[in-house]
């Protein structure tokens, strides 16, 4: 009987501990200087862009389809966001000074049906997204100003798409201590973005990435995090003459460029193509009937606590690890002296 009962507790500590692991968990950072002024600043809680403060190109691979677009086309994206304030706490982000910083990433997945009233959506499973403190203006047309490709540019944080998402099916995080804007993702599942046909529609996506380099040049230690969740706002259906899209805009060769770039910071993500713009002949028509987007994006970057179980870090145990192993060892404490009682009985 005693023995049953042991391994349904045993049992209990791992559910427990499977229950615990299950999310990421917000956290709040120090932001270095020069990026929040004069001195280093604690209790941030995310940074961020608005809409407007970004591109990102899709392309979708329509080679078996006959050039339309088509659910199960592999779908790629690249772009860049210029990275303007921060938050610790209250509505609106304090400026980031000092230092320009750009947000880009090289992403692939493929076209899924799509979800609540989308002309299509993709789920990513490969992603690499990196911050760059880069010397002069970001051009969003031009991708040699955007980090990988600048001189003089530098590498502040690297990271690579969590896969399979490891959050809740809905991709919603705790909320952050006194962050009155976190949205989480109530449209689409984590890893997942839209594109709606309707002018001016927002589109909202989440993404999970954990660290990949950290220069600490970004955020001082001790470093409570090891990742980002990645809210992105997505304003769709630009027209040709939008100010974010008149010419000249980067040539397919230029983009995949970038793509490349971005991509060999993690070589293990294995992309099917590090040419998919020149390769499947990206041609924005702005209304996504051909599956090749451009949208005007912004950002908001949570610091997130990504559980042991999906990284090969080693070191101190988490809590969870503790909980799990303590929980067994008075298990099996316990059934041992209830064997001996059981033989002096006898």
């Amino acid at each position: 009987m005693f023995r049953r009962s042991f391994f349904l507790a045993c049992a209990a500590v791992l559910a427990l501990g499977a229950n615990v692991w299950a999310d990421a968990l917000t956290t709040n950072v120090t932001l270095k200087a020069p990026f929040a002024g004069g001195s280093d600043t604690g209790n941030v809680v995310n940074l961020s862009a608005g809409t407007g403060s970004g591109l990102s190109y899709t392309v979708q691979d329509k080679t078996n389809s006959g050039g339309a677009p088509a659910v199960g086309n592999p779908t790629y994206a690249t772009g860049a966001i210029r990275l303007t304030g921060y938050n610790i706490g209250g509505s609106d982000p304090e400026n980031l000074q000092g230092s320009r910083l750009v947000f880009v990433y090289a992403i692939q997945g493929q076209s899924v049906p799509p979800v609540a009233g989308a002309a299509f959506t993709a789920d990513f499973t490969k992603g690499v997204a990196a911050i760059y403190s880069v010397p002069a203006a970001v051009n969003l047309n031009d991708p040699t100003t955007w980090g990988p490709l600048t001189a003089g540019s530098q590498l502040l944080y690297s990271m690579s798409v969590v896969n399979p998402p490891i959050a809740s099916d809905k991709g919603v995080l705790p909320n952050p201590p006194g962050d009155p804007n976190f949205a989480g993702q109530p449209l689409t599942g984590q890893n997942e973005a839209s594109f709606f046909v309707a002018s001016g529609t927002h589109a909202p996506g989440a993404f999970i990435a954990q660290q990949l380099i950290n220069s600490g040049l970004l955020v001082a230690p001790p470093n409570n995090f090891n990742g980002f969740q990645a809210e992105i706002d997505e304003l769709n259906a630009l027209t040709s003459t939008s100010p974010y899209t008149i010419p000249p805009r980067p040539t397919n060769e230029e983009l995949d460029a970038e793509f490349a770039a971005v991509a060999a910071l993690d070589p293990s993500q294995n992309f099917g193509s590090l040419t998919p713009f020149s390769s499947f002949n990206y041609s924005p028509d702005f209304q996504a009937s051909t599956g090749d987007t451009l949208q005007s994006i912004g950002i908001t970057l949570y610091p997130v606590l990504i559980p042991t179980t999906t990284t090969t870090t080693t070191g101190v145990p988490e809590p969870a690890s503790m909980l799990l192993w303590a929980g067994i060892a008075a298990g099996l404490g316990i059934y041992r002296r209830n064997r001996r009682n059981r033989a002096k009985q006898a």
